[in-house]
């Protein structure tokens, strides 16, 4: 399977037309948050529809600066994995959106506790499945995709045990810098597309034993 995973694009989608035939191809697209720049649905529906317009195989979740109202809004279109999973072919996808509590107050954010459950309730939809990738906003704790500019690591530590205990194939996050990463948690491959405005992107191939992860710019 062929993935490509677009992260913090806020409402900022000029890109897209560097890479027009790449979106086409792709077997899915996966969006890991940050769809608009004030939070509002209404934004978060003129991207969904735009990337549509290209390939209609779209699952996301919302970021903790996105309302609850575009949670609401991926949800009703069916577009939605936050706290449930998917399967396609023999990789199975599941997801969790938002972020963990921080001293801003962002529009959405969660409880260790609270990310745990999603997790686990999401993880039983996909448990048996060959493959399994693991969409969320915030990055696991104590990775390179949790790290500051202050070298500080703000990330989840529910999310870091929750990778260790059930080693999925793949997790990718948002970054904190929205720079794109790589890294390695136990078995499990760990990524962050970065700003997509700068023309970053994650390609997955599923089926790529050695180098299944490779991040990409179309400038």
């Amino acid at each position: 399977m062929k993935i490509i995973v677009i992260s913090n694009n806020k409402m900022d989608i000029s890109p897209i037309k560097h890479m027009r035939d790449d979106i086409i191809s792709a077997d899915l697209l996966l969006f890991t948050g940050s769809l608009t720049k004030k939070g509002g649905w209404v934004e978060a529906k003129k991207v969904i529809e735009l990337f549509t317009m290209l390939n209609k195989n779209i699952l996301a979740i919302m970021g903790s600066h996105d309302t609850p109202a575009v949670l609401g809004f991926i949800e009703s279109s069916g577009h939605s994995i936050h706290g449930r999973g998917k399967i396609i072919g023999d990789v199975g996808i599941f997801g969790i959106g938002g972020g963990n509590k921080t001293l801003f107050k962002r529009s959405i954010e969660w409880s260790e506790r609270e990310i745990q459950n999603f997790m686990e309730t999401g993880y039983q939809d996909v448990k048996d499945c060959k493959q399994i990738l693991m969409l969320c906003h915030t990055a696991p704790s104590g990775t390179k995709l949790d790290e500051t500019y202050q070298n500080l690591h703000v990330g989840s530590k529910s999310i870091r045990s929750f990778i260790f205990k059930y080693s999925p194939t793949f997790v990718v996050s948002a970054s904190y810098q929205e720079n794109s990463q790589l890294d390695r948690l136990g078995n499990s491959y760990l990524a962050s597309a970065g700003l997509f405005s700068k023309g970053n992107y994650l390609y997955i191939d599923t089926e790529n034993t050695e180098n299944p992860v490779t991040l990409k710019n179309v400038f």
